[in-house]
């Protein structure tokens, strides 16, 4: 490779480096990540595919990466998908993980496991380790001839680009699984202090809590004759799906919630109802809404 075009080359890539890390960081979650990282990889260098391979237990997969657009890229991922290779003491891989700094001091020493099992030419090794822990290696190889300094540093640099963008995308698709707690437990909370405001004081009768006395605000019988007074709005939600014979688990996926917090409602409902089990109180849930199942008008 002549000198004086490849420094041009890398210096035009760095200068690029912040365009190239906002479009990796508009990855939905880790997978779609990890394609991107090494299609962009290939882009800014001579290699032919690339995959990035993560350690699970003592195997190296590739099941955290979505299929790349490079089809070499993809048949890659998919043999290492179903026929995982054994890390082994004593190859790069291995020795990339436990001391990644020795990388590429010691490309040319040490045997590789993925190039031994997938006929890997001349592979180059981009360590993943966001928080200095190593996670992943992005692998990249098909080229004609053996990988220069040049080679490796674009690999490397990408390697470490992954690992400063996988942060940033974790914690996003952390913050977001944790405000969708946060918002199924306001609505249960509400449920909940609705309930100990507006509820009927109830005594266990052969293990069902019927109504026997109200409380001084609640609403009296004469205006308790539909499914909304009685109800609310998420128990109400929660009691259409059971009246559709969904159990928890189904009626959790449908409205994004987790079964434990569907258990709580279904509870609550067939109290409330004053139904004898579930069924039952699907049945008096619709007579409530005045659904034509019922045999209502």
């Amino acid at each position: 490779m002549e000198i004086e075009p490849a420094l041009t080359r890398y210096a035009d890539l760095l200068f690029r480096l912040p365009q190239l890390h906002d479009g990796l960081r508009g990855s939905r979650d880790v997978g779609e990540l990890l394609a991107r990282g090494c299609d962009l990889a290939l882009a800014e260098s001579a290699f032919a595919r690339a995959v990035v391979v993560a350690v699970d237990d003592d195997l190296l997969t590739a099941e955290a990466m979505d299929p790349p657009r490079t089809a070499s890229s993809d048949v890659l991922r998919r043999q290492i998908v179903a026929d995982p290779p054994t890390l082994r003491p004593g190859t790069i891989e291995a020795e990339l993980i436990r001391r990644p700094e020795r990388y590429p001091r010691a490309a040319g020493e040490l045997p590789s496991v993925l190039a031994e099992r997938f006929a890997l030419e001349r592979p180059a090794f981009g360590v993943v380790a966001p928080e200095s822990s190593v996670v992943g290696l992005l692998v990249a190889d098909g080229l004609d001839r053996e990988p220069d300094e040049g080679d490796r540093f674009v690999v490397t640099l990408f390697g470490r680009m992954l690992s400063v963008v996988l942060e940033h995308v974790v914690m996003r698709a952390r913050i977001a699984e944790l405000s969708s707690e946060l918002q199924h437990l306001t609505v249960t909370t509400q449920a909940l202090a609705a309930e100990a405001f507006r509820g009927p004081v109830t005594i266990p009768v052969r293990g069902r809590h019927l109504p026997r006395f109200r409380t001084v605000d609640g609403p009296s019988a004469q205006v308790r004759d539909s499914a909304r007074d009685l109800l609310t709005p998420r128990e109400i939600e929660i009691a259409e799906q059971m009246s559709q014979g969904r159990s928890n688990r189904e009626i959790a996926d449908q409205l994004y919630l987790s079964p434990e917090t569907v258990k709580d409602n279904v509870a609550r409902i067939v109290r409330k109802l004053g139904a004898a089990n579930r069924i039952d109180a699907a049945v008096r849930f619709l007579r409530l809404a005045d659904d034509p199942r019922a045999g209502g008008r």
